[in-house]
């Protein structure tokens, strides 16, 4: 629920998002590919010929490790003009690099 205090300008270019705006939920996860698991369904495509049957008949078949340790979600709110690029003289100015530093930094603030 968002409460009119929770109301701010467009994180693109800083312009009313009045009266309608879009909003973009984005996910950062730190993922690795689990090697075990990719044996597990390789071998098993390797006993029954097949990679598609071997996908299927493996033990293990989720092959990405999320780390728990580095999760940010992030919602960006974007105006009508910055979303359809009205206005191409503006470029498009959100740092994904810049949102990860500041999360780190709000995480390790006392």
């Amino acid at each position: 629920m968002t409460k009119t205090t929770d109301l701010r300008p467009c994180d693109n270019c800083g312009g009313p998002i009045a009266p309608f705006f879009y909003r973009v939920e984005i996910k950062f996860r730190q993922v690795m590919i689990d090697p075990r698991a990719v044996n597990q369904v390789l071998g098993t495509a390797q006993i029954l010929g097949s990679l598609e049957l071997g996908a299927i008949m493996a033990p293990n078949r989720d092959v990405l490790i999320e780390s728990p340790a580095y999760r940010i979600d992030k919602d960006i709110w974007l105006c009508q003009s910055c979303t359809y690029g009205l206005e191409s003289n503006k470029p498009f100015k959100i740092d994904l690099v810049q949102m990860m530093i500041e999360h780190e930094r709000e995480e390790t603030r006392p």
